[in-house]
């Protein structure tokens, strides 16, 4: 749900990328162990939609074409270095690219 919420406006490479994150995270030892220990991961807070209410409101649902790009990446990232990313303007870590609305960074 969380990657629609973030992504939903994106196309597939832009919804990639936000799976990645959440992926590296789970395999970065400063991040958690989990994918909903990543996703609601509360300090520092990564994926706004969770706390703000957006991704309850919108009523996402997970779209097969999603569930597939989660299960893709998991397996092969599109890109292993990224863990953070913003919609305004590059924030924590090292800046990598930006893709669509996203700014992406490393750590």
């Amino acid at each position: 749900m969380v990657v629609q919420a973030e992504s939903g406006n994106q196309d597939e490479l832009g919804k990639r990328y936000v799976a990645d994150v959440i992926w590296n995270r789970v395999d970065d030892k400063d991040f958690p162990d989990t994918p909903l220990d990543v996703i609601y991961q509360i300090d520092p807070v990564q994926f706004a939609t969770t706390v703000n209410g957006a991704m309850g409101k919108a009523g996402y649902t997970i779209t097969e074409e999603v569930f597939q790009i989660a299960l893709e990446e998991r397996e092969s990232r599109t890109n292993s270095e990224i863990v953070y990313f913003r919609t305004d303007e590059y924030g924590t870590g090292t800046s990598a690219f930006k893709y669509g609305d996203h700014y992406f960074s490393t750590k």
